[in-house]
């Protein structure tokens, strides 16, 4: 009886849940059933240039505008502003491109290979990772809910019902799906913000702003903005080898970094240089206020289209990641239904969002508070690549990747839990101004201290975990390995 038991709800069921069908060319969009498990050989497709459409499109959109506002908002000048950009996007980038090129050689997505170092403990980054997600695209679908109430003069629930079943219905469809809708996005969006750009730089009268703090305060702001520049290209970092991990092995390691990092670093350094130096025009942050500052009429209408396209567009990766996150945390339910699931949550988190702007403007502090996650995972699992290269291939993570093989990974999440609480006194946010944060005059550097403390610490507690007999930490066996 209890062979039984195990082999219907062990290990074969959850194969059988995490196999099924997977696109096998460009373009080809028939639902993908598959989940989590690598991507075999003979379905691996396309080239690493497919890289620079999935990154450029998805961050093409109004809210980086903004961020590109906020450096004279807090006191610098549009030259400072435009530096700290460019610092910030750039070294926020480099780690997203980083883990892109793990794809290619694992067959598998991010969180799911955290499986590895994080055992079990993959529970706190996976579950963050989904339902963090799932308030991305509340975020992106509340503003294109309003564009299109405004657009198609519909009201709120009708559109905001339009925008995210747009959403959820790509990410159903599944990999070539989201692909696709991000090189349609890429030629599109390009045009859009072009003429938004043309219209804010050359019709409207520009203030180019001034530093307004001085001496130790904006050495402390300056820090602060690449802080807050780098969280955006940062956040995408627990998604990196989502969008790659079709490619084929044999791909070129050098080319899917760089075209990831052009996507990337261009999306983000045009739209937050525009921000930066229109900021005097950009005081309202509502698609009405966009549609004001283009002028109403036909360029109205334009900018209110372009925020309904990003915000479908720039949410199909969110939704479509959230789906293999829960899968990592052993959620055995087909990724098609879970992206579903997550589209259905989000639609109800858009409607509880719009009972106000305050509530809405302080549930995006609150994802950026938990995008701060990001720094320790990354810092753990690039520390586990380099440790243990050679057990991160398609045939090792088939033989090791059910839930009854995983280690319980307590050397990783004790890391994890333990960078996370170091950042806090460092944090400079609308929910957490930390101690160190004020000492240093705002400046925040909490990302740096989360990468710090999570690879010493799991530096040392892996190898003290290892010196342990093996049945202490159920170690995979070793005819896992190839």
């Amino acid at each position: 009886m209890k062979t039984r038991e195990l082999v219907r709800f062990g290990t074969v069921g959850e194969l059988d849940t995490f196999s099924g069908y997977r696109p096998g060319r460009v373009g080809d969009l028939k639902t993908e059933t598959a989940g989590i498990l690598p991507v075999p050989a003979g379905r691996r497709h396309g080239t690493p240039f497919r890289m620079f459409p999935t990154w450029l499109s998805p961050n093409l959109e109004i809210s980086a505008v903004f961020i590109g506002a906020l450096g004279p908002v807090l006191g610098l000048s549009a030259t400072l502003s435009l530096v700290a950009l460019g610092v910030g996007i750039v070294l926020g980038s480099l780690p997203v491109a980083y883990l892109s090129t793990w794809g290619p050689l694992t067959g598998t997505g991010q969180v799911p290979l955290a499986r590895l170092p994080f055992g079990k403990g993959v529970v706190a980054p996976g579950l963050i990772q989904a339902l963090s997600a799932i308030g991305w695209i509340a975020i992106g679908a509340l503003f294109g809910a309003q564009a299109a109430h405004l657009l198609f003069h519909l009201p709120f629930w009708i559109a905001a019902l339009l925008v995210v079943a747009a959403t959820m219905a790509i990410s159903v469809k599944g990999y070539e799906a989201a692909l696709e809708a991000q090189k349609w996005g890429a030629r599109i969006m390009p045009v859009l913000f072009g003429i938004l750009t043309v219209r804010l730089i050359f019709f409207h009268h520009l203030a180019l702003a001034h530093n307004t703090v001085h001496g130790a305060a904006l050495a402390g702001t300056f820090v602060l903005f690449v802080t807050i520049a780098a969280s955006g290209s940062f956040s995408w970092a627990s998604y990196g080898a989502d969008y790659s991990r079709y490619l084929p092995e044999r791909s070129s390691r050098t080319a899917v970094f760089w075209w990831t990092l052009a996507g990337l670093v261009i999306a983000y350094a045009w739209l937050g240089g525009i921000g930066a130096i229109a900021s005097s025009v950009l005081s309202s942050q509502t698609a009405a206020g966009l549609r004001d500052i283009m002028g109403g009429g036909f360029l109205g209408v334009v900018a209110l289209a372009a925020i309904v396209f990003a915000a479908v567009v720039s949410s199909v990766l969110n939704d479509y990641s959230a789906s293999l996150a829960f899968q990592s945390v052993s959620i055995r339910v087909k990724r098609p239904l879970l992206s579903a699931f997550t589209g259905i949550a989000a639609l109800v988190l858009v409607l509880w969002l719009n009972a106000g702007a305050a509530t809405a403007a302080r549930f995006q502090s609150l994802l950026l508070l938990t995008a701060y996650w990001c720094a320790p995972f990354v810092a753990i699992i690039a520390i586990d690549w380099v440790k243990h290269r050679a057990r991160y291939t398609p045939e090792y993570v088939n033989g090791a990747f059910t839930w009854d093989k995983l280690r319980a990974g307590w050397p990783a999440l004790v890391a994890f839990l333990a960078a996370c609480g170091a950042m806090v006194p460092f944090m400079n946010t609308y929910y957490v101004y930390g101690p160190a944060a004020k000492a240093m005059n705002g400046a925040d550097i909490s990302y740096l201290v989360g990468i710090a403390v999570a690879g010493v610490l799991y530096w040392w507690l892996q190898r003290y975990a290892t010196a342990l007999p093996e049945s202490a930490h159920q170690a995979v066996p070793e005819t896992a390995v190839r």
